[in-house]
Formats: structure tokens, C-alpha cells, sequence
């Protein structure tokens, strides 16, 4: 493959296709120093999933190394309320801190939990796609796909449906401003206010549940929190964490996989006729576009990768888009394939920092996607008005629109 120019992952128009430059790095230079993000991109499975498992080098305390990487210097004092509170999080914890705020989040997280939420889950598409019944054009990514994940994490905190908008509009804030925002609607004020009302949010909700204990996540996360003695900022933090990372890795991934689908119209025929398909089909959207493209770490001592030198405190991502699509690891890598026998992605991470919220993004996906092909028949993309990809973001494939046209 010839090797061009460094993209500039800036551009909006960089981010539409990504893959042909996450391709060519990976061949030419997989150890790679982009200005444009001010880090080191690792493109090969192999090192992505050593720096994953190795957090002695690859530290996941990271947030002000990420945010000054894309915030003008000048505005680097008015970081500090978002950096204090975002640190809290688990995700950008190292031992010692990671094992207690992980421990509490898992104990909390239990399968019996994320199980009973599928009937609400279910219960809550139908009711949705009941409203498309009759119409000539429905925006999934409006109308289905960002309505479903933050009513769920509503219903697992215990929290009120009306609030639902509210969380999906801070936690959007706070990602999409944490890993550099090419959007100037999303400011650094628009952030800050977000994580700080967030956190009274939860602060009110902590205290309520302490004099008024309910079935709910906030509750179990508070009892074991108190058990440890942690403070509550640091049980805030946490419940912020999976809201932010539980909306968006769902919401992008119902949007993506379906529009695969579409473009692949064999494998949605294949999936159709044999929907015992869904759960390899769900593997091989995350593999085809991770919702999150990228993570990132900052190394903790010098060290040599494929004969560059990276230096103590430089930002490394780890591109898990670029990684999925390794021909070493996944014949036929740029394939989409929903019957893929060999397919160990990377998009829920690895090593001490795998996500645990796996096992309810993936059943999510499976309910609104299967009831959505249960109930229509075709589903069509409109020639005059296609999906968008969103474009205001390096770390988040998503689309921003996806008007389809339905039939029974």
C-alpha cells in the first residue's frame, strides 16, 4: 500500500471514511506521531492489545493529557472543574484506585440486574416502533436508536423517565468535548456545566437513596461505597462514567450496525432468514465500526516500538478501529461478514479496563434490532436523503442522521 501524507484526523473530512488511513498506518507506519492529535497512534492488533494489558507502562490517568492535546493553551485554567471531576472516573483510574471503583461498579452491575431490564427494553421499542406505523420517512437515530439506551440506564439507576433527555444531553456534552470536539457548539463552558450539574444531580440522588433505599443501581453503588469509606464524589464519578460510555456505545452502535446491514443487503438477508445470526451479527458490528474508535494512554516511561522512540508522557492511542480490522487476526478484514467464525475484536477494550457494560450494550442491540426487523419488512434508505456519518469527533463513529422509509 502506498504511504501518503499524515491525515489530519481535524478535518471533518477524515472522519467520513477513516478506515483507508487506519489501513494504510497500520501497513506503513504502525507506530505513528499525528500532530493533529497530539499522540502516538498504535494501528496493529498486536500492540494495541499489549498496551491494553499493560498498565504499568500505558497508564490510564489521562484526562488532562487529553484534554490539553486539543484545548488552545490559553483556556487550559477553565479545564480544571472538568479534569477534577472526570478523574474520579474508573476508565482513567490506575492500582490502586481502578480495583475499588471497578469492584464497586461490578458488584452493582449484576447479571440478574441487566436481565430484568429486557422486558422494559423490549416493552419500550414496541412502543416506539408503533409510532412509525403509516409514515413516509422516520429518523432512526432521532426516533429509536438515541431514545432507547438512556431510558434503559434510567430504569437500571431508578431514575425518573422525564430525566431521560437530560442525561442524554450532559453525558453527550462531556464525551464528545473529553476527546476533542470539531464542533464549536460543544464549548468548553457547555462541558464544564454539564459534568458539574451532572454531578449534583447524582450527589441529590446519593443522598436519597441513603434515607430512602430503592431496587436500583444508585442504591446497590451507595451501600458498597459506604462499606469502602469512599467519598461521594468518587461514587459520583462513576455512576457519570456509564451513563457517558452506556448512551453512546449503544446509541452509535444501533445506528452503524444497521446501516451495515443495509449497505450489505446479503447479510441482512442471511440475518432475516436465520435471525439465531443476531448474536455474530452484533460481534461483527463491533468489529466492522467501533462505536469507539480509539482509546488512549499515556506512557509512564520511555520505551521503543517498532524503532521509534516514545517518551515519558506522551499520549498514545490505541486506534481498536485500525486493530479490527488487522489482516493478521480477521480474513478478509474489510469483509463485513455476520457469520465471521474467528472474530476477538477489540472495541470493549482489554485487560483490567474491559468494559462491563457488555452484556447490556449487546442485549439492547439484539432486542431493538430484532424487534425493528420483526416488525418491518423493508426497511429502505431514501436516495434524496441518506444517512449522515457525524463528523465532529475523532474518537465516535455514529451516524448523526438515518432516514429510512419502512414497510410492513
Amino acid at each position: 500500500m502506498e504511504c501518503r501524507v499524515t491525515p489530519d484526523f481535524t478535518l471533518p473530512a477524515n472522519l467520513t471514511n477513516p478506515n483507508r488511513h487506519y489501513g494504510y498506518l497500520r501497513e506503513c507506519d504502525p507506530v505513528h506521531w499525528n500532530p493533529s492529535i497530539g499522540g502516538w497512534m498504535l494501528t496493529r492488533y498486536d500492540d494495541v492489545q499489549a498496551a491494553e494489558n499493560d498498565p504499568r507502562r500505558f497508564s490510564s490517568v489521562r484526562i488532562e493529557k487529553l484534554l490539553k492535546s486539543h484545548v488552545p493553551q490559553a483556556l487550559w485554567p477553565r479545564l480544571e472543574p472538568f479534569i477534577r471531576l472526570t478523574s474520579f472516573w474508573m476508565f482513567a483510574s490506575d492500582a490502586p484506585q481502578h480495583r475499588p471503583r471497578k469492584a464497586l461498579l461490578s458488584k452493582a452491575f449484576t447479571p440478574k440486574s441487566i436481565a430484568d431490564l429486557e422486558p422494559f427494553i423490549l416493552l419500550m421499542t414496541d412502543r416506539l416502533l408503533t409510532t412509525f406505523a403509516g409514515r413516509e420517512r422516520v429518523d432512526l437515530v432521532q426516533e429509536l436508536f438515541s431514545l432507547i439506551p438512556n431510558h434503559v440506564l434510567a430504569a437500571l439507576y431508578g431514575l425518573p423517565h422525564s430525566d431521560a433527555p437530560l442525561l442524554q444531553h450532559w453525558s453527550d456534552n462531556i464525551a464528545i468535548f473529553l476527546t476533542g470536539c470539531l464542533d464549536d457548539s460543544h464549548c468548553i463552558e457547555d462541558s464544564i456545566e454539564s459534568i458539574e450539574q451532572m454531578n449534583r444531580y447524582f450527589l441529590d440522588a446519593i443522598d436519597r437513596r441513603r434515607s430512602d433505599p430503592q431496587d436500583d443501581l444508585i442504591t446497590r453503588v451507595v451501600a458498597e461505597a459506604d462499606l469502602q469509606g469512599m467519598q461521594d464524589e468518587e461514587i459520583c464519578g462513576q455512576l457519570t462514567l456509564v451513563i457517558t460510555a452506556g448512551y453512546s456505545t449503544t446509541a452509535f452502535l444501533l445506528g452503524t450496525g444497521l446501516f451495515n446491514l443495509l449497505k450489505h443487503p446479503q447479510q441482512m438477508q442471511a440475518l432475516r432468514a436465520e435471525p439465531s445470526l443476531m448474536k455474530s451479527a452484533i460481534n461483527e458490528m463491533l468489529r466492522y465500526e467501533s462505536p469507539s474508535q480509539v482509546s488512549h494512554r499515556v506512557l509512564t516511561e520511555n520505551m521503543t516500538l517498532h524503532s521509534k522512540a516514545l517518551r515519558k508522557g506522551d499520549l498514545v492511542y490505541l486506534v481498536r478501529a485500525a486493530a479490527n480490522r488487522d489482516p493478521l487476526y480477521f480474513a478478509d478484514p474489510d469483509c463485513f461478514d455476520i457469520r465471521r467464525a474467528k472474530n476477538p475484536h477489540t472495541s470493549f477494550g482489554g485487560g483490567v479496563h474491559f468494559c462491563i457494560g457488555t452484556a447490556l450494550a449487546r442485549m439492547e442491540v439484539q432486542c431493538v434490532l430484532s424487534r425493528l426487523l420483526e416488525r418491518f419488512s423493508k426497511i429502505e434508505l431514501i436516495e434524496s436523503d441518506l444517512p449522515q456519518w457525524r463528523r465532529n469527533n475523532f474518537q465516535f463513529r455514529s451516524m448523526a442522521t438515518f432516514p429510512v422509509r419502512l414497510s410492513v
